[in-house]
């Protein structure tokens, strides 16, 4: 669960960092969406490669 709020934390907030080109807010919104997706599987890459 730690992990899943980590990466909503971080992907929402990496949407805003200024060298991303948002033309509306859908653009933004499916950005950050694609964001907490990489953020997440990075988190747990190590514990799923482990099992």
């Amino acid at each position: 669960m730690k992990d899943l709020i980590d990466s909503i934390l971080i992907g929402g907030c990496a949407s805003y960092l200024p060298f991303w080109i948002w033309n509306n807010a859908g653009e933004q919104l499916a950005g950050a969406l694609a964001l907490i997706v990489a953020v997440y599987i990075a988190k747990r890459w190590h514990a799923w490669r482990n099992c």
